[in-house]
């Protein structure tokens, strides 16, 4: 029963990841976006665990033969998922030549096994490293022990730069958080949370790294049940993964990267001036109104309006936009009270710009102190007594 339940896990978790590649390449194979580096990712981790299948079912002739390719490919997980990340809380998601510097490593580890593989064993040899010696049961002879000394710098370097990229990517995610308040009116629009739970699970999940990386691997393939539950667990990582990432939208415009040039675009703009905009115009009534979308009205650059705003206004662009969205909320209600006709929260939170309730009814509360509700109630109240002074 425990032998089905390994069996089921990983092919759990390399199904998962298929089909996600797959759904992720029909979604956008045309263009190059920051999608294209979890689309490699999940690819790449349908070979780690179809490997991983073969050596636990004891498929060692396959198993050796690609043997270099899962060296390289293990160590490119945790870059991709970080590159990915990092492409998608920029402005551009276009690869770099820099990135490959991430995989200068696991480039080396490949090689290395594929000469000690390929050049310096024979087929003999080759078979009996991936099927004995890797399992504990140790050979004689300089090729093996060397074998042995890179295939264990693998492993240590694979928990090591796991523990790293998680690093990077949480402080890629903690700067976007503090950057889109500067970017984006509305939380949700550059909404990517989800992240901090991948990689709340994926802390989780490295205790299981350690134990499968640090015990033998003579000890990990008789203990069913540990595979099972660990790789049940991987399963479950890489099925958010594609998930969230499959749903998560691109958080940048095209145009977006064309004003991040301080000097391509720089024209002087007065706060006067957004203030008249922003009250004739109302773009602010458009859910999804963002910094660039200014800068385009004023064909300015981000990193200046951004300044300004910080500066003229003492706020940033998030909790300006807001406020003029609550400025035209509380006009609403007035009216409509005034008119003495119904009119319900959620109908003047989609009227004033806001997403949704939930986030009108926390703003509204964080700068006017009361809610929505106590507010309405006041408002009623006090024309109530005004036409009760008039009569």
């Amino acid at each position: 029963m425990l032998e089905y339940f390994k069996t089921f896990s990983v092919l759990a978790t390399m199904c998962a990841c298929l089909f996600w590649a797959v759904a992720l390449f029909f979604k956008y194979y045309k263009k190059f976006t920051s999608h294209t580096y979890v689309l490699l990712l999940l690819s790449v981790a349908s070979f780690v665990y179809l490997m991983v299948y073969a050596k636990f079912h004891e498929h060692f002739g396959f198993y050796s033969y690609l043997f270099p390719i899962q060296s390289f490919a293990v160590l490119c997980l945790w870059p991709l998922f970080y590159l990915f990340v990092h492409a998608l809380t920029k402005n551009s998601p276009d690869f770099k030549l820099s990135y490959l510097l991430h995989f200068v490593f696991p480039l080396l580890m490949g090689i290395t096994m594929f000469v000690l593989l390929y050049f310096w064993m024979d087929k003999d040899e080759m078979c009996q490293f991936i099927s004995r010696h890797i399992y504990g049961d140790y050979i004689e002879g300089v090729k093996f022990k060397v074998g042995w000394y890179i295939y264990s710098i693998g492993k240590v370097a694979y928990l090591i730069t796991s523990a790293i990229y998680t690093w990077f990517i949480y402080q890629d995610y903690k700067n976007h958080i503090k950057n889109s308040k500067d970017l984006f009116s509305n939380e949700n629009s550059s909404d990517i949370k989800w992240v901090k739970s991948v990689v709340i699970l994926y802390l989780f999940l490295f205790c299981f790294h350690v134990i499968i990386q640090v015990f033998s691997n003579e000890y990990v393939a008789s203990h069913p049940l540990l595979i099972g539950v660990s790789y049940f667990i991987f399963a479950v990582f890489f099925f958010a993964l594609g998930y969230f990432s499959f749903t998560q939208k691109q958080l940048y415009e095209p145009f977006s990267e064309v004003y991040e040039d301080e000097e391509s675009k720089s024209n002087i703009v007065s706060s006067d001036e957004i203030k008249n905009y922003l009250i004739r115009q109302k773009p602010y009534l458009n859910p999804d109104y963002s910094l660039y979308d200014l800068c385009l009205h004023f064909n300015t650059n981000r990193t200046y309006l951004s300044q300004l705003i910080n500066k003229d206004f003492s706020v940033n662009f998030r909790t300006m936009i807001n406020t003029y969205r609550l400025s035209e909320a509380k006009a609403l209600l007035y009216a409509e009270i005034k008119k003495n006709t119904y009119v319900s929260l959620e109908y003047v939170a989609a009227k004033s710009g806001f997403n949704s309730y939930s986030t009108f009814s926390r703003v509204f509360k964080q700068i006017e102190g009361i809610s929505p509700q106590e507010y309405k109630e006041i408002i009623a109240k006090k024309i109530s007594n005004d036409s009760s002074t008039v009569d």
